[in-house]
């Protein structure tokens, strides 16, 4: 009876730290964009250059270069690979920010999933692009829009459990007892709040590789994304 109990209070305190992380995140691209003409830094573009005017696809799960450079100027360093990061879920903990310096530009690839200034959502729905409901000028997002959440990725190039690899050290953040995926994520929208939202509600709204990288969210915008298309959008083992 005590190792059960055990397990959920544990959870029940990444959960919590797991939310301030995500609320630090929001206070600290609030504070940048309120430098910066309104604009969050930017997720990573994965596929060269693009724009509100220029398609291409990003890579939720890291930052490039010099992006990370303007993290670091609101104390949002997704740097840290040694130490407890804000950019790391409590759930993946140390190891799941990681340095690529095999991409051009280098990528810092962190813990969570990170939302801001894509224009352009690439699913399995939409393999083409469409418009994206993310926040890239604060001052043109809808409070309810989400500028980051917990990393839930399916890797379809592993053989292990495919919850767990893209994670950098092989954990899946806040698993569900006795599966093999989450219980759910934790969501930042743009007003700075945090919700938490169960994992059979998540929605595959956007990556950069719909082969073997399916990620995970939810948001109650989804603008072009057709209502026809949400079955093949939802999530599953």
């Amino acid at each position: 009876m005590l190792l059960p109990a055990l397990a959920r209070a544990k959870e029940k305190a990444r959960r919590a730290s797991c939310l301030s992380n995500l609320r630090q995140i929001g206070i600290g691209m609030t504070v940048y964009a309120g430098d910066n003409n309104d604009y969050v830094v930017e997720a990573r573009a994965a596929s060269g250059t693009a724009s509100a005017t220029v398609k291409g696809k990003y890579n939720q799960h890291a930052v490039n270069t010099p992006q990370a450079d303007m993290a670091k100027s609101v104390n949002l360093d997704p740097t840290i690979t040694n130490t407890a990061s804000i950019w790391a879920c409590p759930s993946l903990g140390q190891g799941s920010v990681t340095y690529n310096a095999t991409t051009t530009p280098p990528q810092w690839n962190v813990g969570y999933q990170y939302f801001g200034g894509i224009y352009w959502w690439y699913n399995i729905a939409n393999g083409n692009g469409i418009e994206s409901r993310s926040p890239t000028k604060l001052s043109r997002s809808r409070a309810s829009h989400v500028l980051a959440a917990d990393l839930v990725c399916k890797d379809n190039t592993t053989s292990g459990n495919p919850w767990a690899s893209v994670s950098g050290n092989n954990k899946v953040a806040h698993q569900r007892p006795k599966a093999q995926y989450p219980d759910g994520a934790n969501h930042l929208t743009v007003d700075g709040a945090v919700a938490w939202i169960k994992w059979e509600k998540l929605l595959q709204i956007t990556t950069f590789d719909t082969s073997s990288r399916l990620f995970y969210h939810y948001q109650d915008d989804l603008g072009l994304i057709n209502q026809a298309d949400l079955p093949y959008l939802k999530i599953r083992p």
